[in-house]
């Protein structure tokens, strides 16, 4: 009778821990499908895009620049960075850590032909079907000059 019991704890938690690990990875790979999304239209000029993609009352903190709280204020920011002409934005060194199966918190460093930098919190929340960015903490860290 105990070795069934012992079985049936085992077996129970084995399958606990394989459905946690892949509602895990389920999320991490929505979220950077959410993140490449956002890139794509960041490199494409889609300035509406890239402000959709943050939620009404988000936070962007962006160093050295400063704070910009709700989609307005942070498609403030990024429409004239944009029509600047930045782009071919790139991420690396991608870590996502999910915090439960509606939230996850991306960091990564990045890079683009006006400069690089860290990404420190890029936090995303399923909304109904959809990841939305709430909270987007980033940094420069190097500025390219520009050719004249």
């Amino acid at each position: 009778m105990y070795k069934i019991y012992r079985f049936t704890f085992v077996l129970f938690f084995s399958l606990l821990l394989t459905n946690c690990t892949d509602t895990e990875q389920t999320v991490r790979n929505e979220v950077r499908e959410a993140s490449k999304t956002w890139i794509q239209h960041f490199n494409q000029g889609n300035t509406r895009a890239i402000a959709d993609a943050y939620t009404s009352d988000a936070l962007m903190v962006a160093l050295p620049f400063g704070e910009y709280k709700g989609r307005t204020a942070i498609s403030g920011f990024w429409t004239p960075f944009v029509q600047s002409g930045a782009s071919d934005l790139q991420y690396s060194n991608i870590n996502i850590k999910v915090i439960n199966n509606d939230k996850a918190i991306l960091s990564a460093s990045w890079r683009m032909n006006v400069g690089e930098g860290i990404i420190t919190n890029e936090t995303w929340i399923r909304k109904g079907t959809t990841w939305k960015l709430i909270e987007d903490h980033f940094e420069v860290t190097k500025q390219y000059q520009k050719n004249n």
